[in-house]
Formats: C-alpha cells, sequence, structure tokens
C-alpha cells in the first residue's frame, strides 16, 4: 500500500515536471519565434524605407540606399541575438556590391532581385546546416570552445558558386577577426 501511494506521488511529480518543462520550452519557441518575427519586420521596414527616400530622391542611389538600410538590418538580427551574424554581414556586403552594379548600369533591378533571392536560398541553407552542425556536434563544442568556431566557418566562396550576376562575378572576401571568424565582408 505504501508503495502505491510512492509509486502514485512519483508519477504525479514526474508528470508535474514533464508539464513544466514543456510549457517552459513551448515559451522559449514562442519567444523566438516572436524575436525571429519582430527581426523580420525591422528589416522589411528598413529596406523599404530607404528604397521610399530613394525613389523620393532623398538617397541619390541604389549605393546610399543599401548604406541606408544595412546598419539597421544588421542591428536588428543582433538585437535577436542572431547567431549567423556572419552571414548577415555577408548579404549586406553582397547588397552593396549588387547596388553598386545596379547604379552603373551593369544590372537591373530584376536581375538584382534574382541574385538577391538565390543568395538567400544559399544562407538560409547554410543556417540550416549550422543548426544540425551544432545539435550533432553540442557534446563536443561544450567540451572544446575552438571547435565550435571552426564549425561555424564554411568556404564562403562556396555560398556565391554559380551565382548568376552580369558580367563579372561578384568575389566577397572576408575580414577575419583575431579568433578566425568573419567579423565582415568586401565584396566587389
Amino acid at each position: 500500500m505504501l508503495h502505491a501511494r510512492w509509486a502514485i506521488i512519483l508519477l504525479a511529480v514526474s508528470a508535474t515536471i514533464f508539464s513544466c518543462q514543456n510549457a517552459i520550452l513551448q515559451s522559449r519557441q514562442e519567444e523566438t519565434r516572436q524575436k525571429i518575427a519582430t527581426m523580420h519586420e525591422k528589416e522589411r521596414r528598413a529596406v523599404m524605407e530607404c528604397r521610399q527616400k530613394r525613389l523620393k530622391g532623398e538617397l541619390k542611389s541604389h549605393v546610399a540606399s543599401v548604406k541606408c538600410s544595412n546598419p539597421l538590418m544588421l542591428e536588428a538580427h543582433r538585437e535577436a541575438g542572431d547567431p549567423n551574424m556572419d552571414l548577415m554581414q555577408l548579404l549586406c556586403a553582397y547588397r552593396l556590391a549588387l547596388a553598386g552594379r545596379n547604379d552603373k548600369g551593369e544590372m537591373t533591378e530584376a536581375e538584382t532581385q534574382i541574385a538577391m533571392e538565390k543568395l538567400g536560398a544559399r544562407l538560409s541553407q547554410e543556417t540550416q546546416r549550422r543548426a544540425a552542425q551544432q545539435r550533432a556536434e553540442a557534446p563536443q563544442q561544450a567540451a572544446d570552445p575552438q571547435q565550435q568556431n571552426k564549425a561555424r566557418t564554411p568556404a564562403y566562396g562556396a555560398l556565391f558558386k554559380g551565382l548568376g550576376t552580369s558580367g563579372k562575378p561578384i568575389v566577397c572576401t572576408p575580414v577575419r577577426g583575431p579568433n578566425g571568424v568573419a567579423v565582415s565582408f568586401t565584396c566587389q
């Protein structure tokens, strides 16, 4: 009889703990979804506002428009705690290079849009690859923090392979910080 009571109590406590853990996990997932939605909205708003300034003549070029929106986009990602800031830096540098070509008449806005969509898809795949790799290597990375930096450092050139741009391809070079992680990019 005493064992049956303890078993029931233990089962109830386990169910309560499990229920609390699920509630916490769901709360964290909802918080993450909300951060991502806010980040994307800030990013979209920054691009649209700077584009409108260009169309009204307040900004004189596509480059000026991108220089207007890039810092706002980066800040939105930073605020959201984006773990892939190097990819966001890469995207912003690439946008700037495309805008320069657009201003010179080397590319149309439609070609620029297509190039950005292709790069966006590749960056999304890279983000998913990193997340999967991080889940698989979490125990090793906890033991060796340097391993995490190695896992996150892709061959950036591979992200651009086959991206069609009019004329000469855009080449992006990472500028690496002291820990070897890309902190910014130069694209030409």
